[in-house]
């Protein structure tokens, strides 16, 4: 009988540094289990929570929007077990609905 290798992850490398069994890992590499204190509590409190890179190219009110998107669908999707992916798409569709990019800007629509 062949002994079990370690899992490995897509890149190849063994899954050492995995989240444990019914955990999983939240915004910001934050781990969390279902049930637990805290586990409810919004991802992004304030813009200034938000990634770097979304700060510098999202004007305050598309940040506001970012923000308040990216919580609400956290919130509901956690349980369902989808990843923070989701949430940052369902984030971004929700700023496209009112900024579009003009010349490397983000302006609100017309």
């Amino acid at each position: 009988m062949h002994a079990r290798r370690p899992a490995r992850s897509r890149h190849g490398a063994a899954d050492d540094a995995a989240p444990r069994r019914g955990r999983r890992a939240g915004p910001r590499g934050h781990e969390w289990m279902p049930g637990e204190e805290g586990s409810r509590a919004m991802p992004y409190p304030s813009n200034a929570d938000l990634p770097e890179s979304l700060r510098r190219i999202l004007p305050e009110h598309a940040q506001d929007i970012y923000r308040a998107a990216f919580n609400s669908a956290w919130a509901a999707r956690q349980e369902q077990g989808d990843d923070e992916g989701t949430a940052h798409r369902i984030a971004w569709a929700a700023v496209k609905r009112s900024y579009r990019k003009l010349g490397g800007r983000w302006v609100p629509k017309a």
